[in-house]
């Protein structure tokens, strides 16, 4: 990772714990243990925010397999999203969680993250995504719903303002 190789960091526990006083956060205990070990990202609610997310992407950078990230019920905001999705998009994501999470998707044509949203729906593996409980608005669902592979069985939750439904899709 770039600020590993900044900071002199040489494995994922120093790269993350470098980030993590670069960004002035406290580290999470589990982070480095669940990327590397189980390939399996499980942090929700841990009261995180975006500069976690910029030292948790560094972890990731250097992990040979991510499968799948549950970052829910943290206030990462677009921005921390963005910057676990550069990472996530060398990994075959199967299941991501980032419900509540603060995302917000402006309603206009080309914003930020909107192209977010449509980067997540083109993840190739994703059989399982949860964007409940952010403010996603209409243009989110149009997104999601035009962008999410319907072609095998996938499962997701969404919500739309105060509105929120688990859908489970199956053709075949």
């Amino acid at each position: 990772s770039e600020l590993g190789l900044t900071l002199g960091a040489v494995n994922p526990v120093e790269i993350y714990v470098e980030a993590c006083r670069f960004y002035n956060t406290l580290p999470v205990s589990c982070v480095v243990d669940n990327i590397m070990k189980r390939e399996w990202l499980d942090i929700n609610n841990r009261g995180l925010n975006e500069n976690d997310a910029y030292c948790i992407k560094q972890v990731i950078d250097v992990a040979n397999e991510v499968k799948g990230v549950n970052v829910s019920g943290n206030y990462i905001q677009t921005r921390g999203i963005h910057e676990l999705l550069l990472s996530l998009s060398i990994h075959k994501i199967v299941h991501l969680n980032i419900s509540n999470t603060g995302i917000k998707i402006e309603s206009n044509e080309s914003s930020f993250s909107k192209e977010i949203l449509i980067s997540i729906m083109k993840m190739p593996g994703l059989t399982e995504l949860d964007i409940s409980n952010n403010k996603i608005g209409d243009v989110g669902m149009e997104v999601r719903i035009l962008y999410f592979p319907f072609y095998s069985r996938q499962r997701s939750k969404q919500s739309n303002s105060n509105f929120s439904r688990f859908t489970d899709f199956s053709y075949g």
